[in-house]
């Protein structure tokens, strides 16, 4: 079977996990709603959370490299001036100042929030899972900014 094939065939069953893991989060609100026991769906959603997050670390880390490695746009400006300021909010854990602050950055440059970047802010994922998705994604914008050549991993995507 050709590499790309391979790859195909990996992005799917990514797609899928993803699909999957959406599912489980609609199904726990619903059954909680109504009051009933969400162990065993909370179980399943834990799993399936572990291994996106993995794959979303990945995928953010690229990103902020990404993004700063493009020509100078009014994004990469906002987050190289910014970037000091997002880490410490990050460490602190305060996800709507996270949030306010990359927002403002997208909305001044009148661009899209990526679909990515929106993970980390949702509910399902406890305070120390968003701060290593963030803290990724700042790594890598980071990473070009002080000049460090960014990890294997990033080269090889």
């Amino acid at each position: 079977m050709p590499f790309e094939e391979l790859k195909n065939l990996h992005n799917q069953i990514n797609d899928l996990l993803k699909e999957y893991q959406h599912l489980l989060e609609w199904a726990y609100k619903i059954i909680d709603l109504k009051g009933q026991n969400v162990s065993q769906i909370k179980n399943l959603l834990d799993e399936i959370k572990g291994k996106n997050i993995s794959d979303l670390i990945s995928k953010l880390n690229k990103k902020g490299y990404d993004l700063i490695k493009a020509e100078k746009t009014d994004i990469t400006k906002g987050i190289e001036n910014l970037i000091f300021r997002l880490l410490e909010q990050t460490r602190h854990g305060k996800r709507e100042e996270v949030f306010y602050t990359l927002s403002r950055i997208y909305i001044v440059a009148e661009e899209n929030f990526p679909k990515e970047l929106l993970e980390p802010f949702k509910p399902i994922y406890s305070d120390s899972e968003f701060k290593v998705m963030i803290f990724s994604f700042l790594n890598g914008a980071l990473s070009k900014i002080t000049g460090k050549a960014p990890n294997q991993e990033q080269n090889n995507e």
